[in-house]
């Protein structure tokens, strides 16, 4: 789960949806948010009344505090929320700001309610990102899979299968991205991955790279523009799987109604 945009900048922007509060709550999420101390930060949005306004509060400054040393108040102020499902969100994005794995991290994705199983997804993914000694020649595909999932059994996660099994595809496919790493997605080094675990390890070739998807998706979708937007390059052959990726990664962007950006090589 990404972090969504700060609230009242959405507010602002569409003019709609606004929940019923005053200008004081605005204020202070204004200053919540821009407030260069996490604490201070904390201390503005508990002070809003308005229930969605305070959980998005707290939610995005919540993890900014965390990240300054302020974890326990961070944790703390997310417990003010007057919504459980604010409190669960506020707790999960303080929690993941931690990037533990292990022990550590299963106790403290316990307090994160219906976002635990993320939460533990998130540690899961960065302890295969950590594995050494893994099959990861081309070729190796499916030994790959089969070792992760020997290994993650080994540690016995407290996550539900499904969580478990996403957590795996998602570290195979990084792993598999390193492959990528200083030059153009070529699909062939895919190996006998199959095609949407490629698409996805195309994606998590752009993993950390901050880039405006509403502007990359708002145009036609080619290699040169995406390119020069910042996005992975590919080679010929491989716009099967990248133009897939890209449709998926845009199609939380379309507008309700509208067609598709249009996709060409």
């Amino acid at each position: 789960m990404g972090a969504h945009q700060p609230l009242l900048a959405l507010l602002l922007l569409t003019g709609c949806d606004r929940p019923p509060t005053g200008q004081d709550d605005r204020a202070h999420y204004l200053s919540a948010i821009n407030a260069v101390d996490g604490r201070e930060g904390l201390d503005a949005c508990v002070r809003i009344q308005a229930p969605r306004m305070r959980g998005d509060c707290l939610s995005q400054v919540g993890p900014a505090a965390a990240r300054q040393g302020h974890f326990d108040a961070a944790m703390a102020a997310c417990g003010q929320s007057t919504a459980k499902q604010w409190v669960d969100e506020c707790r999960f994005a303080v929690v993941d700001t931690r990037e533990l794995i292990g022990e550590a991290a299963w106790a403290l994705c316990a307090k994160t309610g219906r976002y635990r199983p993320f939460c533990t997804g998130h540690a899961v993914t960065r302890r295969i990102a950590q594995m050494d000694d893994l099959p990861l020649e081309v070729g190796q595909e499916v030994a790959l899979a089969e070792t992760l999932q020997q290994r993650i059994d080994a540690l016995n996660p407290p996550l539900p299968q499904l969580h478990r099994q996403r957590s795996i595809r998602t570290g195979m496919a990084r792993h598999l991205s390193d492959r990528w790493a200083d030059r153009p997605f070529d699909a062939s080094l895919c190996g006998a991955a199959e095609p949407d675990l490629c698409r996805l390890a195309y994606t998590e070739s752009m993993h950390g790279k901050v880039l405006d998807y509403p502007a990359i998706c708002a145009g036609e979708l080619t290699l040169e523009r995406i390119e020069a937007m910042g996005g992975k390059p590919w080679t010929d052959g491989s716009e099967t799987i990248t133009l897939w990726a890209w449709a998926v990664l845009c199609k939380p962007l379309i507008h309700r109604g509208g067609p598709p950006p249009p996709m060409s090589k």
